[in-house]
């Protein structure tokens, strides 16, 4: 959340992109990249807290609500209340760190064949960002 509000305090409301967000926490192929043993780690520590007696759990549920809704916040800074595809910014956060997450378990497993940047980028212009 606070990458996003300093990506829109540089660039304005308008100015702001999910990609300049992105980069500014770290979400980049070069960033993980570079800490793939941390990468494991969440996921190995992710897929174990699904249990119920976890004790994970707690921090990964809390967690995943406050990504939810700071990248709803993203989504509602750049689009407003609905986003091209007319989809909330709520109903589109989870699709969001859906994303995110399988990237990183794809690249985890085949990190020569899975761009997790150039994948990303891809998705933002599903949701009406990118170049194309």
């Amino acid at each position: 959340m606070r990458a996003a509000l300093e990506v829109i305090a540089e660039r304005g409301y308008r100015g702001a992109s999910l990609a300049a967000v992105a980069e500014r926490v770290g979400l980049t192929q070069k960033y993980n990249a570079m800490r793939p043993a941390i990468v494991q780690t969440f996921s190995a520590l992710l897929g174990e807290s699904v249990t119920e007696e976890h004790p994970a759990r707690a921090y990964f549920t809390e967690r995943y609500a406050g990504v939810r809704a700071g990248m709803a916040g993203v989504l509602r800074a750049e689009y407003g209340d609905r986003l091209p595809s007319g989809l909330t910014p709520e109903r589109a956060a989870p699709l969001l760190v859906a994303v995110l997450d399988g990237l990183q378990y794809q690249w985890l497993l085949d990190p020569e064949s899975v761009d997790m940047a150039s994948a990303f980028r891809d998705f933002l212009t599903l949701l009406g960002e990118g170049d194309d």
